[in-house]
């Protein structure tokens, strides 16, 4: 926290030096005090007194307004009269403007500024403020369209795997209807090829007890035909 207050106070202070060395570079006009002095007394027309005039070393506070400083006339057309009043309008001015003083509290440190130090600082710091809430704002766009950008190419890649995937499932379909199909044909050819054993084998067999058949058939008829031949010859002897 005193690290924090003690760079707010470098700060305001830096602001306040800036526009010191500005009013430096662009000095305002001033009066002295003889100058001054000379006008009150052409003015009245008496001997008038040196008065406790602000010194130079109160610093902006001594400085006349703006206002009145642009409302002097020429050298050619100052008159006493219009002299006098201009001179202790100023002063009254001045001691107006030293009573206005404003204070400012940063930590433990009291700072005192004249009128419109504080003003100028709060414009300075607005100004700045702004600069940096642009920079904040053109992050936050960038930052914003970025993340749209990453969004939408996440979408778009996903997208790209769903149609790749249902395409490749697609051909892995047809492929496997095409092996199921081809699957199915060495199938029925190899059944066709065992059937076809099944039906030769079969065949041989019938034709195996045909041919046994056949032969026992033979047998049984010379067999019974001699028989015949027996029991004749047997018939014709009795």
């Amino acid at each position: 926290p005193n690290r924090l207050k003690h760079d707010k106070f470098l700060f305001r202070y830096g602001l306040l030096g800036s526009i010191r060395s500005r009013q430096k570079s662009n000095p305002l006009p001033t009066l002295d005090r003889p100058m001054i002095i000379r006008l009150l007394g052409a003015g009245a027309n008496t001997d008038v007194h040196e008065p406790d005039l602000p010194t130079e070393s109160d610093q902006l506070g001594s400085l006349p307004s703006d206002n009145s400083l642009s409302s002097l006339p020429s050298d050619d057309m100052l008159d006493v009269r219009t002299a006098c009043n201009l001179v202790l309008g100023i002063l009254l001015d001045m001691s107006n403007s030293s009573e206005e003083e404003k204070q400012c509290q940063v930590g433990r440190t009291r700072i005192y500024f004249k009128k419109g130090v504080l003003e100028g600082l709060e414009e300075m710091r607005q100004d700045v403020v702004q600069q940096y809430a642009v920079k904040v704002q053109a992050v936050a766009r960038r930052w914003i369209s970025r993340n749209v950008y990453h969004h939408l190419r996440d979408k778009v890649s996903k997208l790209q795997a769903l149609w790749r995937a249902c395409f490749q499932f697609r051909r892995f379909k047809g492929g496997r209807w095409s092996t199921v199909i081809l699957q199915a044909h060495a199938r029925r050819r190899q059944a066709y090829r065992v059937v076809q054993a099944w039906r030769r084998e079969f065949a041989a067999v019938k034709l195996q007890s045909r041919a046994r058949a056949i032969g026992a058939m033979q047998i049984f008829k010379q067999s019974r035909s001699a028989a015949v031949r027996l029991q004749c010859i047997l018939r014709c002897i009795v």
